[in-house]
């Protein structure tokens, strides 16, 4: 298979769904996988459709604003090089005062709409449209060569309706709308009071600031099979953040981009034209699903316990997410690279000097064909990268680490605890004769907590072969205020994971 084929499958949901709008809501986790197969097997099925249940109304998502912002200077490409600097530099304000995204894990997840939004919009929409409308040039690039600022005809504005419109609103327009569109540009007196205000609506219409998809054929009640021009925004939106090409667009006209064969050619080309937009819209994915935000920044020794603890180590966050970055990239865009591959991976992609000091390698330099194999039996795979491992203390918090696991990667849903609860099971005080996990252990062995601590108290465990600066380990040095080394205890990271309830594996 092709990369470009497995970005497609490997990074997107939705994609996973992708002639269908709303059964996302339907994916569930299948259990058989997890109770009856290894790791390293491979899996066609690990989530499953449930055709049966009711897919729920959701929001409607509008343009992130990377998306946004890109797509509308993709509208810009008729115009010349100057033309589009030139316009860039005036929308630039009008553009940042678009408030930043809120999604939880993706931009492409906030739903929110304020005002601020909307006067943003229309200031960009209105401030475009007096650009474009400023001279022939542009008018003629943008809407035709019919077109002037002494006269913008009848048919100049048809041709511009049923064609130029179309990449702006990503779908065609109906009869009714250009017959509309066409009698209301007839209010306003000049051509160029005319393309302005034609621009601004077209700017300002849902089908362009929002993710719409209501034109497909019905499947059953309330599920649409999505139309090929909701396929081409999917497919373009998915992997340069931006509005569909010419050529995607043409695909979905004459309706070839439903074929698979057709959409995966697509997907090769669009990969091969704009790399870098890939690359950054892959880059963004992973940072959103992987929660670089949450990634601890490691400590930077200086009391006499942290430099005893540090023993000379240092390490950047930066660098932690440089690996994570190379990781992602190698097996997503440099090399034919599978799921299995990415969670299994042997090798380190450190490439800077503290992180590779730490895994006790040499610096990776980025070919990829010149890998760096870990240290045997010391680490492999996703998890056990530094980014999700260093603490940001001198100690580890077997908690967190458990938790990140249950949520962000089996997509558990363990609600937070009572305050009361939350309070009992904070970190627990410092015991010289003790280990991390039997401290931990002990201050979460209730029955208030351990309905949610049996879930998660042994994924964390199972990682504390990892210290604090996420080095390998085999025991437990635990120093005090002063420095002085006080004990050396066993690491012990054999558990029951439990990854279902009735999976009793060790």
């Amino acid at each position: 298979m092709k990369t470009t084929q497995k970005i497609f499958l490997l990074c997107s949901a939705s994609f996973a769904l992708v002639f269908y709008q709303n059964c996302d809501s339907q994916m569930k986790a299948n259990s058989e996988y997890w109770a009856n197969s290894s790791l390293g097997g491979i899996q066609q099925n690990l989530f499953q459709c449930q055709p049966n249940q009711d897919p729920s109304a959701t929001s409607a998502l509008k343009l992130s604003k990377l998306e946004y912002t890109r797509t509308i200077n993709a509208l810009l490409a008729n115009l010349s090089l100057t033309d589009q600097n030139n316009i860039k530099t005036f929308l630039a304000p009008h553009l940042l005062s678009i408030p930043d995204d809120n999604g939880v894990k993706f931009d492409t997840d906030d739903t929110l709409i304020s005002s601020s939004h909307v006067a943003a919009y229309f200031s960009v929409a209105r401030q475009m449209g007096i650009e474009i409308a400023k001279n022939n040039t542009r008018l003629q690039a943008f809407f035709g060569s019919c077109a002037s600022t002494t006269s913008l005809s009848d048919s100049c504005m048809d041709g511009f309706l049923s064609q130029r419109a179309t990449h702006i609103l990503r779908r065609p327009l109906t009869t009714t709308e250009v017959t509309n569109f066409r009698n209301q540009v007839k209010g306003f007196g000049s051509a160029q009071i005319q393309a302005q205000w034609l621009l601004t609506r077209l700017l300002m219409h849902p089908n362009f600031l929002y993710h719409l998809e209501l034109e497909g054929v019905p499947e059953k009640t309330d599920l649409l099979k999505i139309s090929a021009y909701e396929l081409a925004s999917r497919i373009s939106f998915h992997l340069l953040k931006q509005t569909p090409d010419q050529e995607l667009l043409d695909k979905a006209a004459d309706g070839s981009l439903l074929e698979m064969n057709t959409m995966i050619a697509e997907i090769d080309r669009l990969t091969a034209t704009y790399p870098q937009l890939v690359s950054d819209s892959m880059d963004r994915f992973f940072e959103g699903w992987l929660s670089y935000k949450n990634i601890a920044h490691p400590i930077t020794a200086s009391t006499a316990e942290e430099v005893a603890f540090a023993e000379g180590a240092s390490v950047s966050r930066e660098s932690l997410i440089n690996e994570l970055k190379n990781l992602t990239r190698h097996y997503t865009l440099d090399t034919d690279g599978s799921f299995d591959d990415l969670f299994l991976s042997p090798y380190s992609f450190a490439s800077d000097d503290d992180l590779a000091t730490l895994y006790g390698v040499e610096k990776w330099s980025g070919q990829k064909d010149q890998l760096i194999s870990f240290p045997a039996g010391e680490r492999s795979g996703l998890m056990t990268r530094a980014a999700f491992l260093v603490s940001g203390n001198t100690h580890t918090n077997p908690i967190i680490r458990g938790l990140m696991l249950r949520r962000e990667f089996l997509c558990d849903d363990i609600p937070p605890p009572p305050t009361e609860i939350a309070n009992m099971v904070r970190d627990p005080k410092p015991d010289p004769n003790a280990s991390t996990r039997e401290r931990f252990h002990n201050q979460t062995n209730s029955s208030a907590c351990m309905g949610c601590h049996t879930m998660i108290n042994p994924l964390g465990f199972a990682m504390e072969s990892y210290d604090g600066f996420a080095r390998f380990r085999t025991s437990e040095k635990i120093y005090d205020s002063a420095g002085q080394l006080v004990n050396t205890l066993p690491i012990d990271p054999v558990v029951q994971p439990l990854f279902t309830p009735e999976d009793t594996r060790t």
